[in-house]
């Protein structure tokens, strides 16, 4: 249960709430299960635009697990160690540029409802166990990227950033899952639009989040995650029957599995179809 005192300090802005942490280091602010929408509307705390607006706020080593940050302004938050399991990241903001929120973000890719309603019935052992699969390779990746002491010292923002979006993507991905229909038996209509939903989120959103997390800085002397990415690309392809992360894909990776090609080949090969989806097959 989330501290009101807490909430209530971090409804005062992102300078207050800093100075406060600055004033209290060691303390760990407790903000579990709190819907930070509904609060700070309810305290007319949300920015012009209707959004939690929680730029550069330091919220490293808060407990925050069940938060309520959908569509919130995320841009440089600190979350080192903080607690963030079951938090709700849905349509977030998380980029670490000047540029703030895109009041236009890149043109949404339209899935079929009715294709991913055939395929929720169809392919659901496939759908669930490549999302379990993702999970437990998300879950390790991530305890990887936060023993990386040496991306925390030298890129902090990448650090933060990437642990941040393996959060998010963690969460879509157990909500997705929760919304499968047994084997065999038609899926809802509310399943069929939130599997919609993360197929569209995932190619406008997520894609693009790739692109920077496999830039050097981001990954620093880790390796790239790139069983996640293929395997995200394989969970595209599962619910709407083409891969988004591009043709080619699954011969690639399994030359980089055979050691014919080599790690810093094939992140670079990714990229080339994060960018450009549409290749021929390699």
């Amino acid at each position: 249960m989330a501290n009101p005192e807490h909430i209530e300090m971090l409804q005062k802005g992102v300078a207050a709430w800093n100075a406060w942490r600055e004033e209290h280091v060691g303390l760990r602010p407790d903000l579990r299960g709190a819907d930070l929408n509904r609060l700070f509307a309810e305290a007319g705390k949300l920015d012009a635009a209707g959004r939690v607006d929680l730029s550069g706020a330091n919220l490293s080593q808060c407990e925050m697990s069940g938060v309520n940050l959908a569509n919130a302004v995320l841009s440089g938050v600190d979350f080192v160690s903080a607690g963030l399991a079951g938090v709700n990241l849905e349509g977030a903001y998380l980029e670490r540029d000047s540029s703030g929120p895109p009041s236009e973000t890149r043109p949404a890719k339209t899935v079929s409802r009715t294709t991913v309603a055939t395929r929720l019935k169809t392919e659901t052992a496939t759908i669930a166990l490549t999302s379990l699969s993702l999970l437990e390779q998300i879950a390790a990746y991530r305890e990887a990227v936060r023993g990386n002491n040496a991306l925390a010292a030298e890129h902090p923002e990448a650090y933060t950033s990437l642990l941040a979006f393996l959060e998010g993507l963690s969460v879509d991905l157990e909500a997705l899952l929760g919304d499968l229909p047994a084997l065999g038996e038609a899926p809802r209509e509310e399943s069929v639009e939130h599997a919609a939903s993360w197929a569209e989120r995932f190619m406008g959103a997520a894609i693009p989040e790739w692109r920077k997390h496999l830039a050097p800085e981001a990954v620093g002397k880790a390796s790239a995650p790139m069983g996640i990415i293929l395997g995200c690309g394989a969970l595209g392809a599962a619910l709407t029957g083409f891969n988004p992360i591009g043709f080619g894909a699954g011969s690639m990776v399994g030359r980089w599995l055979t050691g014919e090609l080599k790690s810093g080949v094939a992140s670079d090969r990714i990229t080339e179809m994060l960018d450009d989806p549409s290749g021929p097959e390699a």
